[in-house]
């Protein structure tokens, strides 16, 4: 089968790497896939693993918010309209996205985020190409604002990651459940740089080593900043920790001057971006974080502190890991007012108060509720299922 995937970019974050795991898994399971983005550093993965890349600069939609009604609002549809025809990206993207169906003799396309979703839809209804919309977030602006419901209506099937999404895919936009099948993120790590060893000992007894690893865009520097302050009490209070923070983005130059002024460079180093981060997960004890990055946690059998810009959901454990897991790590589900550094210092210092038991039995429930709910060759197969089983004339509906 001739897959087309459609992404804004393939740079080091969330999406892509879950992208790039995606089609070559599916790749060894014997498909053709083809990959239209902007360039990233994740464009050269693809191609050593002789996947089909097209730098295509497709449109860029709207800002990321999260809203609970279906109604769109006059600015959003100017901003969307004077993003969507900026540089002439709309058409030109079009156009090279027909070609490209046609000359690699696509079957099925999956879209990921508004851009190529919208670009996307018109090619392939231009092309009578089937359509899978893949919605990772819970934001406005996966869909872009005018056309949503052309979209979604056109699409052979809508794949969400978390049953949070599927709820307000059905709540806000109307769509029948049966339309709309959850497919995990693909998490797979063979090919990665192995650890040491994925024991559950702590890397030094007494002193707890921190890993966070994102983007310091406009958002999330936020959460990042609150951390920092919780390392910070933990430290005054004579606590030895180390804060490593893997990551770039627009705010990385505040937060290294945050750093700086408070004379922090001794026990909190920032790394910039990594294109392979399991060396850092390695020498780290407990990781703080969301997506992508809480799942790698899991699968390390490392602790984890689920820390994001909408809230604080504590520490991952036994007890609500059905709850934070749903919600795709993101706290979402917990109170606004409960993103404090106060509440992530008080979990940090239980875990610097830990016994070693004890440490080893979270880690241990860590990597079995990861090998439980996201192994790779079931949700990689799942993912197969899914295009393999498209029917043209089996479009989502609404209710």
């Amino acid at each position: 089968m001739n897959i087309l995937y459609i992404n804004n970019d393939m740079g080091i974050s969330g999406s892509p790497k879950a992208i790039l795991t995606e089609v070559v898994e599916l790749k060894k399971r014997g498909h053709k896939v083809v990959v239209v983005s902007r360039y990233g550093e994740l464009v050269e993965d693809l191609k050593s693993n002789n996947i089909i890349h097209y730098e295509v600069d497709l449109p860029i939609m709207g800002k990321a918010q999260i809203i609970n009604n279906s109604k769109i609002t006059l600015s959003e549809n100017l901003r969307f309209f004077k993003n969507l025809f900026q540089k002439n990206r709309f058409f030109n993207s079009y156009f090279k996205l027909k070609k490209i169906i046609l000359e690699e003799e696509i079957d099925i396309i999956q879209a990921h985020q508004p851009g190529p979703s919208l670009v996307g839809y018109f090619a392939a209804k231009k092309m009578s190409c089937p359509l899978v919309i893949r919605v990772q977030h819970i934001l406005r602006n996966e869909f872009p604002s005018p056309f949503y419901r052309k979209i979604v209506r056109y699409a052979s099937q809508v794949s969400v990651i978390t049953e949070e999404v599927r709820d307000y895919m059905i709540n806000i936009y109307n769509i029948k459940s049966s339309k709309i099948k959850i497919i995990p993120t693909l998490v797979d790590f063979q090919g990665s740089a192995p650890l040491i060893d994925r024991n559950n000992q702590r890397n030094c007894q007494g002193k707890i080593k921190l890993l966070t690893v994102t983007t310091l865009g406009s958002a999330k520097y936020q959460s990042v900043l609150n951390l920092i302050q919780a390392v910070q009490k933990l430290h005054d209070s004579g606590n030895e920790c180390e804060l490593t923070i893997v990551g770039d983005g627009d705010f990385r130059t505040h937060i290294e001057k945050e750093i700086k002024k408070n004379n922090q460079e001794g026990y909190i180093k920032m790394m910039g971006a990594q294109k392979d981060v399991t060396p850092f997960y390695d020498t780290t004890d407990v990781v703080v974080g969301v997506g992508r990055v809480a799942m790698e946690a899991l699968y390390y059998g490392k602790l984890l502190i689920c820390c994001s810009h909408f809230s604080y959901a504590g520490i991952f454990s036994e007890e609500n890991a059905s709850a934070i897991s749903a919600y795709n790590f993101s706290g979402r589900n917990y109170p606004g007012d409960s993103l404090d550094y106060l509440n992530i210092y008080k979990d940090l210092e239980r875990f610097s108060k830990l016994s070693q038991h004890e440490y080893e039995s979270m880690s241990k429930f860590n990597k079995a509720f990861f090998e439980e709910k996201f192994r790779a060759e079931q949700i990689g197969e799942d993912t197969e299922k899914l295009f393999l089983s498209y029917n043209t004339n089996n479009q989502v509906s609404f209710k």
